[in-house]
């Protein structure tokens, strides 16, 4: 899944196996076509699914789905905070300095 996060936007792309080589080309693409003018483009990778889908047909319709009713809400990442609320969020990586 690729993500615009100021804008709401994903786009998806379900494919029969995921290896090496897939992901290369899934990666190529997304810096060389989909967002060529991008002054950064970050990776965060993890899994989205509450369970396994065997079935690639299964597969590419929920995740249809799941993108054409994110990208209709047009649901934004809200992400960035202060500092002050980041040591409330996460403590462990921006301690209270005391001096």
């Amino acid at each position: 899944m690729v993500s615009e996060p100021l804008t709401g936007k994903r786009y998806n792309e379900v494919t029969e196996q995921k290896t090496k080589a897939d992901w290369a080309e899934f990666i190529n693409k997304i810096a060389d076509y989909w967002f060529k003018d991008a002054p950064k483009i970050m990776l965060v990778m993890g899994q989205c699914l509450d369970r396994r889908i065997d079935n690639p047909v299964t597969m590419k319709k929920e995740v249809q789905a799941w993108q054409t009713n994110r990208n209709n809400k047009e649901s934004k990442v809200k992400w960035q905070f202060t500092c002050e609320n980041a040591r409330i969020k996460l403590p462990g990586l921006y301690p209270l300095i005391q001096v």
